[in-house]
């Protein structure tokens, strides 16, 4: 591309498939997590997910301390910062993974819902819409778009040196 940014398309490949470990990618799975009883609403199945890498920068260690906002920010190790916009299709989801580490995301556009796997059974589930923001963990979650549009996610990521923001493929969280 002339513009500098990276685009990567996804494509779900078949049922109980891993996709290679691109950025934002996702795992098709035969049992997506929709257990009778467990809390949550359905998980639609994983479809293509478009991603495309706006910047990244070396932010080395650092430590960001504003007593006005009650914002505190700290790396002790060497961290990359990684921004991303990802583009979730309508009625689909990324499927159950994990990062290399932590980000905070802001909808763009739409409403998505992130799920994760509670401590000793279960799911919670969280609904985020346009103009909200949320953690998006780098533990095991799920982030879904229920609606009938594409769901625009912008993520900040913070990764140790030289990791990938891509998704990290697992299987669907017992109980969830």
């Amino acid at each position: 591309m002339s513009d500098g940014l990276r685009t990567t398309k996804v494509l779900a490949i078949g049922l109980g498939a891993l996709l290679a470990p691109v950025l934002l990618s996702g795992a098709a799975t035969a049992d997506p997590g929709n257990h009778p009883g467990n809390g949550i609403a359905p998980i639609p199945p994983v479809a293509p997910i478009e991603a495309v890498v706006l910047a990244r920068g070396s932010a080395g260690e650092f430590d960001i301390d504003d007593e006005a906002t009650g914002v505190h920010l700290q790396a002790t190790e060497s961290t990359d910062v990684v921004m991303v916009k990802a583009t979730v299709a309508p009625h689909s989801s990324t499927g159950w993974h994990r990062h290399a580490g932590p980000s905070m995301a802001v909808v763009g556009s739409g409403t998505v819902r992130l799920v994760e796997p509670r401590q000793h059974k279960g799911c919670t589930q969280e609904t985020v819409t346009a103009g909200e923001a949320f953690v998006h963990p780098a533990d095991v979650h799920d982030v879904v778009n229920d609606g009938a549009a594409p769901v625009v996610v912008y993520l900040t990521y913070f990764l140790p040196a030289g990791a990938s923001p891509a998704l990290i493929p697992v299987a669907p969280p017992r109980g969830c």
